[in-house]
């Protein structure tokens, strides 16, 4: 990483070339993903508005009573049940994928369904953390 070069930048210059990459390595920092998979857990895709969440992950071959779902929070885990070897020998492997939302969710308003391996996970923002208009009054003279 190039902190000072005392010349100008020019387009033969190796250092014109790095700026850009050094760029885009700073904006994946920056644009990295709330979570990060671990071995054999499903990919997720989560969807939203100012008011509500959905997320959706495929799950072959895992049934509602396999999948463990908890809220806390703006964190919401995903893991399979471990229920032991039987598992391994159907070639379903334990996982375990947490997933920071963002925004706190009413843990009264999740609901989930598991349809044909497809796992779809709706909440509603927790009231606390909407947005409120304020009000602004001036005094009177």
């Amino acid at each position: 990483m190039v902190l000072w070069n005392r010349t100008p930048y020019s387009p033969l210059s190796p250092s014109f070339f790095g700026l850009p990459s050094q760029a885009e390595a700073l904006m994946g920092l920056l644009n990295a993903p709330a979570s990060v998979p671990t071995q054999g857990a499903p990919a997720v895709n989560l969807r939203g508005s100012e008011k509500q969440l959905t997320l959706t992950a495929l799950l072959p071959g895992y049934g509602p009573d396999d999948v463990d779902l908890q809220v806390e929070g703006n964190v919401l885990v995903l893991a399979s049940k471990d229920s032991g070897e039987a598992r391994e020998v159907e070639g379903l492997a334990p996982f375990r994928r947490s997933l920071r939302l963002p925004y706190r969710i009413d843990p009264d308003s999740v609901e989930a369904l598991l349809r044909h391996g497809e796992l779809t996970v709706s909440a509603m923002r927790h009231t606390a953390d909407a947005p409120r208009t304020v009000q602004v009054r001036g005094l009177a003279d």
